[in-house]
């Protein structure tokens, strides 16, 4: 009888749902996101567009609105984080074509040497994205 009980709850132990993964801290999230303004931003012979998409501002205003927009300091500190190059004056500027309303003085003044360090960035070597196919 003892031996059922015990099968039981092990059984209803075993049955519980795995807790959630926690949240990984971190950038990717907001850098994925800024894929609108990467036609504006981007430098020749990839900025295919001289004005800024609507959906580009409502990218920087939510992730500024979130308490995330630090992470768009990424692509100012490190302008070829897309693998391409981006023209920082223009990344600078969407501070003036998008952010009036919230109270930002600017990016590049967040972004300044005194602004807390950048989460690390997951690497893609870790999560085998990068590995052989027959490896």
């Amino acid at each position: 009888m003892a031996a059922n009980i015990f099968i039981l709850l092990l059984l209803g132990v075993a049955a519980q749902p795995l807790p959630p993964a926690p949240q990984q801290p971190g950038c990717v999230e907001e850098l994925v996101a800024f894929s609108p303004c990467l036609p504006f931003v981007s430098d020749p012979p990839n900025n295919a567009t001289d004005s800024v998409a609507p959906q580009c501002c409502d990218v920087f205003n939510s992730a500024f609105e979130s308490g995330d927009g630090y992470c768009f300091c990424y692509i100012l500190r490190q302008p070829r984080i897309f693998g391409f190059p981006l023209n920082r004056e223009r990344v600078a500027s969407l501070s003036s074509f998008c952010m009036a309303k919230n109270g930002v003085a600017s990016l590049d003044s967040l972004c300044s040497s005194g602004a807390p360090a950048l989460p690390p960035l997951p690497s893609t070597t870790d999560s085998g994205i990068l590995k052989p196919f027959n490896s």
